[in-house]
């Protein structure tokens, strides 16, 4: 006991103000003819059904149909919902097919042995509601032009949240972002057409390894905003898995329910009385961080520090297979000092 805790006292030291946060990189899943098979048709031409009450916001379940495949140019299953059916006020009824590599772009910090805090710091979706016309959602950040003119009313301000990591919590994840549309309507694809502020995305950021009949019966998890009255479980292994890259570490699944803009532009399609709300359905390839329960009895304590200090063997020397769990810092391949510095920060010492 008197070695790990001299050992401990030292390695805090060394250690410092070593960073120990994560930053994954989503890319928008989208599903296209030339990866289409009878069993996983392509999402080009699909759309959510916007007559359907109340829509479900998801590709390929009962209620969607069938448009001409410009009505779904990019093959998306990730969409906005501009006021389907109009229950807004508002005519504008589109469900833009949005994509985008790394289009999300967050940082999560380890709060404790389950919790870790979310910063999002790069939101830039591109999208087609049809071959026509664009519209983007495009993150509004503190000190970017659309906080400078009070018009917009945004701050950029926090853009965060929180991820509860491990099947107990149901991976969840949720977070507010400032955030505007640009629409091509008048002629300006870049320019600000509607702002949000702090709208609440909410759902589930899950490893891929967990997207299995074992992985699913551990959890409850249903669609986001409340709208699928199906198995969404289900939905996930049938339709969402099956379309991940080899490469996908975790499937990020988020909604924002259905509100109205603060501010919309008078040339704008969109306004005031519309009701705007999002699905984002997307994928890192980046490892998520490890939780340093080594002993993997429900806590980080003393026990679990002793398999990692026998683990250390400084960065760049192959970790043994005995020690993979111990690589606890983006799995690379080594047990060091940031891997015991993402040990202290969850460390309870019970």
């Amino acid at each position: 006991m008197c070695r790990i805790l001299v050992m401990l006292g030292v390695l805090t030291a060394a250690v410092g103000a070593l960073a120990d946060d994560v930053t994954l990189e989503f890319t928008l899943l989208t599903w296209d003819d030339s990866q289409a098979t009878p069993q996983l048709p392509s999402a080009v031409g699909w759309k959510p059904a916007q007559s359907a009450q109340p829509c479900d916001w998801l590709l390929f379940t009962p209620d969607d149909y069938l448009y001409a495949s410009g009505w779904n140019p990019l093959g998306a299953i990730s969409h906005n919902f501009a006021d389907p059916p109009g229950d807004g006020g508002s005519v504008f009824t589109m469900a833009p097919s949005l994509s985008g590599v790394a289009a999300l772009r967050m940082e999560l910090s380890c709060a404790g042995p389950d919790s870790w805090d979310v910063q999002i710091i790069h939101q830039y979706y591109t999208g087609q509601p049809n071959s026509w016309m664009h519209m983007n959602q495009i993150l509004v950040s503190e000190g970017d032009p659309a906080t400078l003119d009070p018009i917009y009313n945004v701050d950029g301000l926090p853009n965060a949240g929180s991820w509860e990591r491990g099947a107990a919590n149901n991976w969840s994840i949720s977070y507010v972002i400032d955030f505007y549309l640009a629409t091509d309507v008048d002629g300006d694809p870049d320019d600000i057409d509607a702002t949000f502020d702090n709208g609440p995305q909410v759902g589930y950021l899950i490893p891929v390894t967990e997207l299995t009949e074992a992985g699913m019966a551990a959890v409850e998890l249903d669609d986001p905003a409340g709208f699928f009255g199906g198995d969404f479980e289900q939905y996930l292994l049938d339709e969402i898995a099956p379309r991940l890259p080899a490469g996908a570490t975790c499937l990020l699944v988020t909604q924002m329910e259905k509100i109205h803009p603060i501010w919309t532009d008078n040339d704008s399609p969109i306004t005031t009385a519309s009701l705007i709300g999002n699905t984002t359905i997307a994928y890192a390839i980046q490892p998520l961080p490890n939780i340093p329960d080594l002993d993997g009895d429900g806590d980080v304590d003393l026990d679990d520090f002793n398999i990692l200090a026998g683990c250390l063997n400084g960065p760049d020397v192959p970790v043994e297979p005995d020690c993979e769990p111990a690589d606890l810092h983006g799995g690379d391949d080594d047990v060091d000092l940031a891997d015991f510095r993402a040990f202290q920060v969850a460390f309870t010492g019970s």
